[in-house]
């Protein structure tokens, strides 16, 4: 999913976890200069 996230200014953080036996991965995106937003991946 990395590939759909990148190109709106996701980068990866994190290793691949489970949590409910759904893949996660934390992203990070900034948003308006220095805040950040984070979001999981499946």
């Amino acid at each position: 999913r990395r590939g759909f996230y990148a190109p709106h200014g996701f980068i990866v953080i994190s290793d691949i976890f489970e949590n409910a036996g759904i893949a996660h991965q934390r992203m990070l995106r900034r948003l308006n200069g220095n805040a950040l937003a984070l979001r999981h991946a499946t």
